[in-house]
């Protein structure tokens, strides 16, 4: 049985979905210059994702590509990318490729197939290599996010909660963009923060592991990476109930980390203030994240094989999800 492809493209958060599907499904990653030669074999092909540079091939090769589409789409909110699935729609619609919807997502198109949410707990546990970074006591982790619409990600909120709560914040470049910035300015004028450029993936993860919390309770990311690789870094994140696994946490850790409603600064500053007073609580948080996690890891592989199996993926479960 020759192993599945899928092309190593990606940006964000796609690229822990890549090494799951090597990790876990024994895909084979494939620079996107080496494709070709596999469609023209006559075998399936996942990529992640639309890019203009898929546009040749889905003409060429058609139905030979499976589309999973990763980005955001929450209620009327396309956080940007709007045009890029209009295209991957109408391929879909004219029967050239197969769309595979992340299930997190809460719109699901038309002849597009539900893909459950898969990780590697194993490749996120290693984004951080020893020797493992110092702690920054009562530092936090708020706006890497990327420059996306700023209602979408609520960094406003969560930074405002933040200072309130006296914690030294960490936030991204992006964040400080437009209006949104001018007033962050002013939130942050004489606290501690730091401000930093575009990081890579592994820099972003040492930073995780050097704070006491992730602070991430966004709008539209209903399975962040970024909370997944705090977990995994061990740091414990405050999230919003938008989270699609925050519901099968023990309601003990629901009350200790989870902003109802999202937006409410006076619950960020309360909970942060919370955590980084009590390290145990910090750390039995993190305990039930972390367990949360990995259940669902394990439990999700099966139904994910399922689903690329039925669209011509000879897939098969090489490693246990959970280490």
């Amino acid at each position: 049985m020759r192993d599945p492809v899928v092309c190593s493209l990606s940006a964000g958060g796609q690229t822990s979905f890549i090494e799951a599907l090597v990790d876990v499904f024994g895909f084979v990653a494939v620079p996107l210059e080496e494709l070709e030669p596999y469609l023209r074999q006559g075998r399936r092909v996942l990529v992640n994702g639309w890019w203009s540079c898929y546009e040749r091939l889905v003409r060429d090769y058609p139905g030979r590509i499976a589309v999973v589409w990763h980005s955001g789409w929450a209620g009327s909110d396309l956080m940007g990318e709007g045009q890029t699935l209009a295209t991957a729609l109408q391929h879909l619609r004219e029967g050239r490729i197969d769309l595979l919807w992340l299930e997190q997502r809460d719109v699901l198109p038309p002849g597009a197939f539900v893909l459950p949410s898969v990780w590697s707990p194993r490749m996120l546990e290693r984004l951080v290599e020893p020797p493992r970074p110092l702690r920054e006591p009562g530092a936090v982790v708020a706006g890497l996010h990327g420059d996306y619409p700023s209602g979408t990600k609520n960094i406003l909120a969560t930074v405002v909660g933040c200072v309130a709560a006296g914690a030294k914040v960490h936030l991204g470049r992006a964040s400080m963009n437009g209006a949104r910035g001018l007033a962050l300015a002013e939130v942050l004028a004489g606290k501690p923060h730091e401000v930093h450029e575009t990081l890579p993936r592994r820099s972003v993860a040492r930073l995780l592991a050097s704070v006491d919390l992730l602070v991430h309770p966004s709008f539209s990311e209903t399975w962040s990476i970024m909370v997944m690789e705090a977990v995994y870094v061990g740091t414990p994140a405050v999230i919003s109930d938008v989270i699609a696994w925050s519901a099968k946490l023990p309601l003990r850790a629901q009350e200790a980390c989870i902003v109802r409603p999202a937006k409410a600064s006076e619950r960020v500053a309360s909970l942060v203030r919370r955590l980084l007073d009590d390290g145990e609580e910090r750390k039995q948080l993190l305990r039930y994240q972390r367990a949360c996690l990995d259940g669902l890891a394990t439990s999700l592989a099966a139904g994910t094989a399922r689903t690329l199996f039925g669209l011509g993926f000879p897939v098969r479960v090489v490693a246990c999800c959970a280490p």
